[in-house]
């Protein structure tokens, strides 16, 4: 996912993934250590994958804001 893309079309992108897209991108999500076990995305509804990948994509744009 590229973070450099406006913030509208991150989170459309990540509105209209399915479930192995959400997963994907949550392991693929540059500059954040994220560890979330198979079991506990297993366990999510999609909408909560959203939410947590939305979240990780912002936190992400922030990081490379401030690193300059």
């Amino acid at each position: 996912m590229d973070l450099h893309q406006p913030i509208e079309t991150l989170l459309t992108a990540v509105a209209t993934l399915d479930r192995p897209g959400c997963v994907r991108a949550l392991r693929e999500v540059p500059h954040l250590r994220l560890d979330f076990t198979d079991e506990y995305l297993q366990a999510q509804s999609i909408e909560g994958l959203r939410h947590l990948l939305a979240a990780a994509v912002l936190q992400a744009r922030r990081h490379l804001r401030d690193a300059g």
